[in-house]
Order: structure tokens, then C-alpha cells, then sequence
């Protein structure tokens, strides 16, 4: 499994020949779930609770679509699934669409997350990070192989090719997603966590505010808040108290306005 990571990581100076995608939703894949100016990653007080999960606490496979909005315009839809390969190797995957004018403005559609990731000794780690993000002026994608056995991520995004020390409470933004809908019960009121984001590695803030009950498709629902917070930007994640956490709403806020939501339009969970 190693050499193949390795493998595609000297793959990573092709570039990858897919549809553009919509750039103003270039975020909501991988912040979907889960976010402070950088700081220095050491001085990081990780929460290894993010990191414990256990079978029970996982979800089971599942897909889930979300409408995403800016005001009363629809300007995408947002697919996630999850998939197991076995025992402890799972697949999170997000594709990003772009509806209507908003695709022949920025002149792409789709952009694509994958994260491959395991479970071992009860602890989420990850393997393979990839995002597809090309747009008509450059390619924005990204790629991160987490080499656990000497602790080392190598790291690709735009013309950065680079390589870090891992501690073991690192994650890719996907992942981290992942993480807090399995730790969604025990989330503390504040934490933090080392995140690698196009090819640097960063710290997080993940706040809890407390539970909310919000109207969904599905009825009214409690939802559980968490702020996902990296310098003037935050999101505003409703997660499912009750359905594996599953986000219900999700506002993106910068600079203290909402820039848009993401909504969720049907689950396999529910």
C-alpha cells in the first residue's frame, strides 16, 4: 500500500485532465464538515479525542445531496459518500456541480475531493488526499500521501511541491469531516487541529456552541452547532444530534456575512 502512495506521488506533476469547476465553491467540499490565522502547528493543542474513533461510531456507508444557495439563487448541488473497502480502509468522496448561469460564468462545473483513509488501533489516520480543481486559467488541485511509517506527509498543490513531519494528530480537511461527525457527542467547547491544506500544514479551530433545533426536509431536527473557525472566516456546520452527524445546514461567514449555505436535500441515512 505504501509504494502505491509513493507511486502516485511522482504522478502528481501531471496535470489531470477534468471539467473546471465553480470556483466560488471551491471550499465546500473540504470544509463541508469541518475550521485563526496560520500559526505555528507546535504550538497546536490538538484534541486527540477527535481522533479515537470506533466501529460503532463511524457511519455506515451512506450518500447524501445538498442544494447550495446564495440568497434565493441556487447555484450548485454538493454529493458526499462514503464507502468501505474493508475492514479498516474507508473512501469519503465529495463532488462539487455548478448549476445554470453560475457554471458559464467561471466557464467550469465540477470539482472532486477523495480522501482514503484507515482505522487503526481505533484511531482515524489518513492515507491518499486528492482534490481535482482546474480552472480555465490554472489548475488549482491538490494531493497530500500521509507516509505514517516515517512520519512525513508529501504534499502537491499548484507549483508547491513539499514535505512535512507529521504528528500523529494530523489530518487532511476531508478527514477532519469525517472526524467530527464520529466525535460529534464528546466535541468540546473549544479545540484545535493540525490540518494539511494546500501543501502547508495549518491549525484549525473547531468551536461547539451548542444544540439547535433547525426545519429540514426531514422535519425539525436537532442539530448540534460547530463553528469551524481560520482567520476571519468560519462555518457554520448544523450536524444531526441524533443521525451519525450528518450535517443538516451549513453557512459559510467571512468577514461577518454569510456568503452562502449548503443545505441538505436527501440522505440514506434518514
Amino acid at each position: 500500500m505504501g509504494n502505491l502512495w509513493r507511486n502516485l506521488y511522482d504522478l502528481m506533476k501531471y496535470p489531470v485532465n477534468l471539467a473546471t469547476y465553480f470556483s466560488s465553491l471551491a471550499g465546500i467540499c473540504s470544509t463541508m464538515l469541518v475550521l485563526t490565522t496560520v500559526i505555528s502547528v507546535s504550538s497546536a493543542e490538538a484534541n486527540p479525542a477527535l481522533f479515537v474513533i470506533k466501529e460503532n461510531t463511524i457511519p455506515p456507508p451512506f450518500s447524501a445531496q445538498y442544494d447550495i444557495h446564495m440568497g434565493s439563487m441556487q447555484l450548485g448541488q454538493l454529493n458526499i459518500d462514503l464507502h468501505k473497502n474493508s475492514n479498516s480502509a474507508w473512501v469519503y468522496r465529495a463532488k462539487t456541480k455548478a448549476q445554470g448561469l453560475a457554471s458559464l460564468f467561471i466557464g467550469g462545473k465540477d470539482m472532486t475531493e477523495t480522501s482514503h483513509l484507515e482505522l487503526i488501533d481505533n484511531t482515524i489516520r489518513p492515507v491518499f488526499f486528492e482534490r481535482i480543481q482546474i480552472t480555465n486559467s490554472s489548475d488549482k488541485s491538490e494531493r497530500a500521501i500521509f507516509e505514517w511509517h516515517n512520519n512525513t506527509v508529501k504534499t502537491n498543490y499548484k507549483d508547491r511541491r513539499l514535505q512535512h513531519t507529521l504528528n500523529k494528530y494530523s489530518l487532511d480537511k476531508f478527514t477532519l469531516q469525517l472526524a467530527l461527525m464520529c466525535n460529534l457527542q464528546t466535541l468540546p467547547q473549544h479545540s484545535t487541529v493540525a490540518v494539511i491544506s494546500k501543501a502547508k500544514l495549518k491549525e484549525y479551530a473547531i468551536i461547539r456552541h451548542g444544540v439547535e433545533s433547525i426545519d429540514t426536509v426531514y422535519g425539525l431536527r436537532e442539530a448540534v452547532l460547530i463553528e469551524r473557525q481560520r482567520g476571519d472566516a468560519s462555518y457554520m456546520i448544523w450536524a444531526d444530534k441524533e443521525r451519525y452527524g450528518v450535517p443538516l445546514k451549513i453557512q459559510h461567514v467571512k468577514k461577518g456575512k454569510a456568503q452562502y449555505e449548503v443545505i441538505l436535500a436527501a440522505s440514506s441515512l434518514f
